[in-house]
């Protein structure tokens, strides 16, 4: 797929926040190593401190070490400002955010082959993008709450993914079925495609080498939690879980203020992607008592590290996870989770074996190759047409 795209999102990892926009991230280097050319432009918010104020005005494009040139506009980001009417709020955002995007057009001095958004609430942006450059748009859906991003939608940008879209990606069969039955499937062609683990960064890995690079002893029966430490995610439900549990660890790794290191927390924190196999490799059980996801990366790379899965008796988790490997609890319920938890112990050998069988089952061409040829054979037969 040797072409010239334009990815438009709302975030991107950088030096000072290297955890967000990690999606964003895979399909972008997917991309170039398929032989393609990726600009990414990513607003950045001017509010977040004086020094970013002053200095977003002035930032120019640069390359990352995989030659993706990135552009962060200034963008005046009043999503987390108090208005009295959210619908007034949303919608000057999404005007903000489009007028952010045309900043960065200056930068722009070619014509792409299709400009690819992620998230619906880019998409007013992206198509400023798309239709100042004619060319074809694309948008990829994969929002825990895809409901709510519906409802985000200003009218121009709901006119915008119902007339103007040329394919919509969706992560879960359950956000396609949602954009379906909101009648956002018109002219837009539909691809749904389960998020995936880099089969180069996530396979199984020994527990006992990966337990000596640690200092984790390797006796102790371990839990791994990956998820941002916000109520959504579950980790509150997690540590009262472990209280019930005599001689069990736990590592928790995400974004946001962790739990407290204590005698069954071994690590609370965040790490860089690259560092988190390592960590993956260390547990035995992978649980995340989520409350919504669309398809959870983090369950992804846990199923192919060959982990046994705890997590959300949800529609799109049960059409995520292998059901042989996988235990699935209501993610508020304390007992249900001490209960998912000790039948993996107990049964340890079964569920790992089981669990590692489907890893290698996993299909290893990555996500970023399957939306970037189906994206050409697209743009191919609207050409013909």
């Amino acid at each position: 797929m040797k072409k010239k795209v334009i990815i438009v999102s709302s975030s991107y990892p950088s030096p000072e926040v290297p955890h967000v926009g990690i999606f964003v991230k895979n399909i972008a280097e997917g991309w170039v190593e398929m032989g393609s050319e990726v600009v990414v432009i990513c607003p950045k918010s001017i509010f977040t401190s004086k020094k970013i104020f002053f200095e977003s005005f002035f930032l120019k494009p640069y390359k990352t070490e995989k030659g993706i040139i990135i552009i962060r506009p200034p963008f005046f980001n009043i999503s987390k400002l108090f208005f009295c009417n959210i619908i007034l709020q949303n919608n000057i955002t999404q005007f903000l955010f489009e007028l952010s995007c045309s900043w960065g057009l200056k930068y722009i001095s070619f014509r792409p082959d299709f400009v690819y958004c992620h998230f619906l609430i880019t998409v007013q942006g992206a198509y400023k993008v798309a239709n100042t450059l004619k060319t074809f748009l694309f948008v990829g859906c994969g929002e825990s709450d895809i409901g709510n991003a519906i409802d985000k939608l200003t009218t121009t940008g709901k006119k915008i993914v119902v007339e103007s879209l040329s394919g919509i990606i969706s992560n879960s069969p359950v956000i396609s079925e949602k954009l379906y039955l909101e009648g956002l499937i018109n002219k837009a062609s539909l691809l749904t495609v389960p998020n995936r683990a880099d089969p180069i960064k996530f396979f199984p890995i020994d527990l006992k080498e990966a337990r000596r690079k640690k200092k984790i002893d390797i006796s102790d029966f371990v839990l791994i939690f990956v998820g941002q430490f916000i109520p959504r995610k579950g980790y509150k439900q997690v540590l009262e879980a472990i209280k019930l549990i005599p001689n069990i660890k736990i590592i928790f790794i995400g974004k946001g203020t962790p739990p407290q290191i204590s005698e069954q927390i071994i690590f609370a924190g965040s790490v860089s992607h690259e560092e988190l196999p390592q960590w993956l490799a260390c547990a035995n059980i992978f649980v995340l008592p989520t409350t919504g996801e669309g398809c959870s990366n983090a369950i992804s790379e846990a199923m192919a590290m060959g982990l046994p899965i705890i997590s959300s008796n949800l529609p799109e988790i049960s059409c995520q996870v292998f059901p042989d490997s996988s235990i699935l609890v209501d993610p508020m319920s304390i007992d249900e989770i001490v209960k998912g938890i000790n039948l993996i112990k107990d049964n340890y050998d079964e569920f790992q074996s089981k669990a590692i069988k489907n890893a290698h089952s996993l299909p290893k061409e990555k996500r970023a190759e399957i939306i970037g040829k189906w994206i050409v054979e697209e743009i191919s037969k609207e050409e013909k047409n």
